[in-house]
């Protein structure tokens, strides 16, 4: 394997975080949605089962 092409497993990590620090701040309104419509779904399948 050609190690040069790969980065370092620091810099890798820290580019992933970044990627998904910037995500989340695009998609807060979204996910906020999306998390409460999971809760209430989660929620209410446990009164059912």
């Amino acid at each position: 394997m050609a190690h040069g092409l790969l980065p370092d497993g620091k810099l890798v990590a820290l580019l992933v975080a970044l990627v998904v620090y910037t995500l989340s701040l695009v998609a807060r309104p979204h996910r906020l949605e999306a998390w409460n419509t999971v809760s209430y779904q989660s929620v209410s399948w446990r009164k059912t089962s």
